[in-house]
């Protein structure tokens, strides 16, 4: 990565930053699927570690990344638990 000076803009190579945001949000959508799908419901009750995310649209969101890359599976998983996150049985 090469950017510049504190302060400035010169000189920054766009396309790197741009390919490294990508990067960085690839990675942590992938890391917030794991969690999701290993704890389940769980994650979004009171006690859990997503709670505060439960009605902010995180786990739609998710799916909206994984069907642009193509990976259905991870839409359906993070589907089920949205079911279950509104009280839907599967």
């Amino acid at each position: 990565m090469k950017y510049t000076k504190k302060g400035t803009m010169e000189n920054i190579q766009f396309e790197q930053l741009a390919k490294d945001l990508d990067d960085l949000y690839d990675q942590q959508a992938r890391k917030l699927y794991s969690h999701i799908v290993g704890i389940g419901i769980e994650a979004f009750t009171r006690d859990g570690i997503l709670y505060k995310y439960k009605d902010t649209g995180l786990i739609e969101k998710l799916v909206s990344y994984f069907e642009s890359t193509e990976e259905y599976e991870k839409c359906r998983d993070l589907f089920r638990v949205s079911l279950l996150v509104k009280g839907i049985p599967d």
